[in-house]
């Protein structure tokens, strides 16, 4: 049985988190009424939950929609529980390492490189790894 669960990205602004889905090739769904919700698509098990910013099932291989709660300042990705771990590692760790470059190269860094690696199934995390040059 499915469920929604929600995970807070501590440190991360709105702004950012745009900033980082475009730059990974993510494109969301929002609501028309500006800061107004889209609802996940739900499933049998649950009903749908409204985000602010919704992506399709299937990207990078989820088996539901999944989206993110963007109020009060604070980041909440929100995901049916059978994609949680997978999301963990295919998008929050790209998220925060697109973050990172972004904050970096705003300090006067000329060259930023990420890289980041983990296991097949998502389970353990994943690491990031960042180099930076002053070239």
């Amino acid at each position: 049985m499915s469920q929604y669960v929600e995970a807070e990205i501590a440190g991360v602004s709105v702004a950012e988190l745009e900033s980082a889905l475009q730059e990974l090739g993510l494109t969301c769904e929002r609501s028309r009424r500006g800061a107004g919700t889209v609802m996940l698509d739900g499933c049998l098990e649950s009903a749908g939950r409204p985000v602010h910013l919704r992506i399709e099932a299937g990207v990078l291989d989820t088996a539901e929609d999944f989206g993110f709660l963007t109020d009060g300042g604070q980041v909440r990705l929100v995901c049916g529980d059978v994609d949680q771990s997978l999301l963990t590692a295919r998008l929050l760790a790209p998220i925060h390492a697109k973050i990172v470059e972004a904050r970096i190269r705003v300090q006067g860094a000329a060259c930023v490189e990420t890289s980041i690696s983990s296991d097949a199934s998502g389970r353990d995390g994943a690491e990031v790894v960042i180099r930076v040059s002053e070239d």
